[in-house]
């Protein structure tokens, strides 16, 4: 059965069965990746060993928005997780959010580093699927309405920094929970560290800056669970590793590779990033929001095969870390799905949620 998760910079899905040796089909990467991971472990783990690993971002969500001009829905029964959402096709930019007022600015700022946790809450997002038709310069798009709740934000723990004169680390996680298949759910948790131990440099004066630390000094992924829509566990990726989404504090430009491998059945994600130093400007349906832009590679692998796609993410610092806008394109395809933030304050988290 296929179950899909938003990761990163958006999204990871997974795409598994309950039994049988584990098997993978990777559709999307970056904003979608798909993976066929059994939920039953193995006695003797491939033992593959994790490199170092590159961490993803965050999401806020806003609460009170100007009023949509498209229908939508969407419901929860966290005893049987069910999502709804309405969609429209059309030959124009017709079923969008709502524009900014002319001369709109964003509230706020992105920052160098996360002051506070995303706020907990249910937030809309917009999905836009873009097809260009052959022989014209016409591109089809779908707009697809969907809710993303933030939950489980831990309490911030700090340790001193090895450094000395550093300030010192200290790291949050939070769970983003998506609309998956047949009525389910994917949870993807993400990590924030900040201050971990670094070390930069430069081979005189060509070239960026290289920035060596630990594997897990920003946005990071920690892992990725699909449950069907009677809240049972069908697929998971958990690796020993968090990968690397956005470094922490801000240093740019910058480029890093990140990988996580889930010791139990050696599926591997890699991120192939860059940091531009530059922000990208997203309309989160009648309000304006920058993220720091970062531009990727992102790969999927397990059994010998591999999907990978092309990922444009931005990341706001200013509200909690959280990855308001991912255009992912796979390898060899002309599609472009791009999930975008359609609120910045949050409704209130789903009544029955465990």
């Amino acid at each position: 059965m296929n179950q899909r998760l938003v990761v990163v910079v958006s999204a990871l899905a997974l795409a598994g069965c309950g039994t049988g040796a584990p098997g993978v089909a990777v559709r999307r990467i970056s904003s979608n990746i798909e993976f066929g991971v059994s939920t039953t472990t193995t006695s003797s783990p491939l033992g593959a060993a994790a490199p170092q690993s590159v961490a993803p971002a965050n999401l806020t969500l806003p609460g009170q928005v100007p009023a949509f001009d498209f229908a939508t829905t969407t419901t929860y029964n966290f005893s049987s997780p069910a999502y709804g959402s309405t969609s429209v096709t059309s030959t124009a930019d017709q079923g969008q959010c709502p524009e900014p007022p002319y001369g709109a600015s964003p509230d706020r700022s992105v920052a160098l580093s996360v002051a506070q946790p995303p706020t907990q809450g249910s937030y809309k997002w917009q999905i836009i699927d873009s097809q260009p038709v052959s022989g014209t310069n016409f591109t089809l798009k779908t707009y697809h309405y969907v809710t993303y709740v933030i939950d489980n934000v831990t309490k911030t723990t700090t340790t001193p920094n090895p450094v000395p004169g550093d300030s010192a680390t200290t790291v949050f996680d939070y769970d983003v929970i998506t609309p998956g298949s047949e009525g389910g759910t994917v949870t993807t948790t993400y990590e924030v560290k900040q201050n971990a131990p670094e070390v930069s440099g430069s081979a005189g004066n060509v070239g960026q800056t290289q920035h060596v630390g630990s594997p897990d000094r920003g946005l990071s992924l920690v892992s990725v669970v699909d449950r069907n829509g009677s809240g049972a566990m069908t697929a998971s990726f958990h690796p020993s590793t968090p990968v690397l989404l956005f470094p922490l504090d801000v240093a740019s430009p910058q480029s890093f590779n990140a990988a996580g491998v889930d010791p139990s059945n050696g599926a591997s994600f890699t991120n192939q990033a860059t940091a531009s130093g530059q922000t990208t400007r997203v309309n989160a349906c009648g309000q304006l929001v920058d993220g720091w832009s970062v531009t990727s590679t992102q790969s999927f692998s397990q059994n010998g095969s591999t999907d990978t796609s092309t990922v444009d993410y931005a990341v706001a610092t200013q509200y909690g870390g959280i990855i308001i806008s991912s255009a992912s394109t796979p390898t060899g395809s002309s599609q472009t799905e791009t999930d975008e933030i359609g609120q910045l304050k949050p409704g209130p988290l789903p009544p029955g949620r465990p």
